[in-house]
């Protein structure tokens, strides 16, 4: 199980994904068997023993979920100081909200709501930020779809929060680095347990809204509960000597910790990063690697402080990473060097990752895109971060990079077509808005949809041949009025022209223009195509403008009502689809 003590280390030093347990809390006594490893500082227990452990008033529960469901993998339970500690969450975000000075973040781990606001503290690795970093950080990285893990901890109330009550607002937030199992570390109490009648699974923990389901009996959950016959100590820091002799090593606070038969090295064959002997953190060590170290367990002596180690990760320290930001000078793809204009000089290679956001345009993803865009006279603007290679110019190597053209933020449009210039590229919207189409337009489309067009000269067609004709999509801003958008996408569709309502008394008729005009001047014009809504033998309705001129000539009133396509405005003018004359 991540400890707490573990994840900070991992997150001061960069390490990712220390498995290991440790805790700082006192342990609940009576629990496990009396032949335990003397150095064991949890006990696994049985379903009824959590169950005995959870009714006895309120505790601490540290549970691990597996990756993909609301299912406990382990389970540890505390009791004493632990339900002092401050309450955490760690999962992994899936998007985030904020509006003035609040904020809320979605987790993928069961869509649970995390609040912030500008007095929560914020954190990324062991630097601070401030709340509009934190928002910024997390929304360009949902943006470029990596989804951040983070880290939320909050002060514990006097009593343990209702199991359906899914507050949880965050007096800290960070943002941490590498993979981490999803992991919820909160007080409890006998109301958090639900048993199962008919397992599968055994039972739930309840909290903050979510159902944890315990599967003990398949195997799947595991559940400790914490000694307390023990004092045991937890250590972290940098390497600075090893002495295979008394399979032993210092950190450089002074701190000794020797490896004994019971300790654990976390280690998996093949991880780049992680040591698995002491062997290998001597030979390190002689290499000039730097390697940091935490863990936990048993005081056996002090002045040094001397400790038994139970659990243990090494790991070689990466390099620190140096940010670096500004406009782009110059750039050489064929050698994947790029030059800001602050002097700085970036090396981009193969194991460098080029993020951008596949919705925006104003992000590149190559270095020949950014040559063209150079050679074109835009501006470019990079940022990210990397290792530093040398210092006189600063010349870093990337690990990750961004490219965005400093352009300002693209401006939808859509509307119907008024008319098309095709010489001119331009395309004119009802509301006065002008487009203009350049080469670089993608004009999108579904190709087994033939109300899509693909060209002006199709929409052309299409307006001379009466059709309505939408347009939508997004640009940058040229002028405001008239508002001229250089557009970047764009959509063509033929829709079906909006229908208008109608009504009112007639004022007159024109039997050979085909029109009638109502007293409010609204001019509806009724053709072979128009349905007018008559049966015969209804003495209160009319069927034809001729009807209508003869009841009008006897000084007969004549109402309608119906829909058409708007045609023109001042006077209003509708080409009724649909319509109905009566006295």
């Amino acid at each position: 199980m991540v400890g707490r003590l573990v994840r900070r280390i991992a997150s001061l030093t960069g390490m990712l994904g220390l498995a290991m347990t440790a805790t700082a809390c006192d342990v609940i006594p009576g629990i496990g068997p009396d032949d335990v490893d003397p150095y064991q500082f949890f006990s696994e227990v049985s379903l009824p023993e959590f169950e005995q452990l959870m009714q006895e008033g309120s505790g601490r529960v540290e549970v691990i979920l597996t990756q993909d469901a609301l299912v406990a993998r382990e389970v540890e339970i505390r009791g004493g100081e632990a339900l002092v500690d401050e309450e955490e969450i760690v999962g992994r975000v899936a998007s985030i909200e904020s509006s003035g000075s609040e904020g809320t973040l979605t987790l993928q781990l069961g869509n649970l709501n995390i609040g912030f606001t500008v007095n929560t503290a914020f954190c990324k690795g062991d630097g601070d930020l401030s709340f509009e970093q934190f928002v910024g950080h997390v929304t360009e990285a949902v943006a470029f779809e990596e989804y951040p893990n983070i880290k939320a901890q909050r002060e514990p109330a006097d009593q343990p929060q209702a199991p359906n009550d899914a507050t949880f607002m965050a007096d800290r937030l960070c943002l941490i680095g590498g993979d981490h199992a999803n992991e919820i570390d909160i007080n409890v109490d006998r109301d958090n347990l639900v048993m199962n009648d008919a397992p599968p699974p055994d039972g739930w923990i309840q909290v903050l809204g979510l159902q944890i389901e315990l599967r003990v009996t398949e195997g799947i959950t595991k559940i400790n509960a914490e000694r307390d016959e023990l004092v045991k100590k937890e250590f972290a820091g940098k390497v600075g000597s090893v002495n295979l002799d008394r399979q032993a090593f210092e950190l450089t606070d002074g701190t000794v910790v020797r490896i004994v038969d019971d300790t654990k090295i976390a280690y998996e064959a093949g991880d780049e990063h992680r040591l698995g002997s002491l062997e290998a953190v001597a030979a390190a060590l002689e290499a000039g690697e730097k390697v940091v170290s935490a863990g936990y367990g048993v005081v056996e002596g002090t002045e040094p402080t001397t400790i038994a180690a139970m659990h243990v990760v090494f790991e070689i320290a990466p390099p620190p990473m140096n940010g670096f930001e500004g406009e782009v000078e110059q750039v050489d793809p064929d050698v994947g060097v790029v030059t800001l204009a602050n002097g700085v000089v970036v090396h981009v290679v193969d194991a460098t990752k080029i993020k951008s956001d596949r919705e925006d345009y104003r992000y590149l993803t190559s270095l020949d895109a950014v040559a063209e865009a150079l050679a074109a006279g835009e501006t470019v603007v990079t940022w990210g971060e990397g290792t530093l290679e040398s210092e006189d110019p600063t010349t870093i190597r990337a690990a990750c990079i961004v490219f965005k053209l400093d352009l300002p933020a693209p401006t939808a449009f859509e509307g119907e077509i008024l008319s098309v210039d095709e010489t001119a590229g331009v395309v004119t919207l009802v509301n006065g808005t002008e487009l203009l189409i350049v080469d670089e337009t993608e004009i999108k489309h579904e190709a087994d949809d033939p109300r899509y067009l693909t060209s002006l000269g199709a929409v052309a067609e299409a307006l001379t041949a009466g059709e309505t004709v939408f347009a939508w999509g997004n640009g940058i801003a040229q002028s405001e009025e008239p508002l001229v958008i250089r557009v970047h996408h764009i959509v063509f569709k033929q829709m079906p022209p909006p229908m208008e309502d109608f009504s009112g008394t007639v004022a007159s008729v024109d039997v050979d223009a085909g029109s009638v005009t109502l007293t409010d001047g609204t001019i509806v014009c009724v053709g072979e195509k128009t349905e007018i809504a008559y049966q015969e033998g209804d003495t209160n309705r009319l069927p034809s403008l001729q009807a209508v001129a003869d009841a009008l000539a006897s000084d007969t009133a004549v109402y309608t009502a119906g829909e058409g396509v708007v045609k023109g405005h001042e006077p209003l003018q509708i080409d009724a689809k649909r319509i109905v004359f009566e006295i």
